[in-house]
């Protein structure tokens, strides 16, 4: 690939103002379904037990794992505890 085709083809425009011309606005919000004031995934079994991290000062690893553990359900392959380790 030459360098003209470069950039035409991967590099932002030099000039912003007639690429933002170009750009179809979109009102992202008009097609958005009705969200419920409040939602307790709780109530939907997609929440893991309270753990107990002790002395372990890794609280980065039980927050990441009750994510990926509440995604698996909300995803609907049902409640699994996973390991923080």
């Amino acid at each position: 690939m030459s360098d003209d085709e470069l950039r035409t083809f991967l590099m932002p425009p030099a000039d912003f103002s007639t690429f933002l011309d170009k750009i179809e606005r979109i009102n992202e919000t008009t097609n958005l379904p009705k969200r419920p004031v409040s939602l307790d995934w709780r109530t939907k079994g997609a929440v893991t037990r309270v753990k107990d991290q002790g002395t372990c000062g890794a609280s980065y690893a039980f927050a990441a794992t009750a994510c990926v553990e509440s995604l698996i359900a909300i995803r609907g392959y049902g409640l699994q505890e996973k390991s923080e380790q």
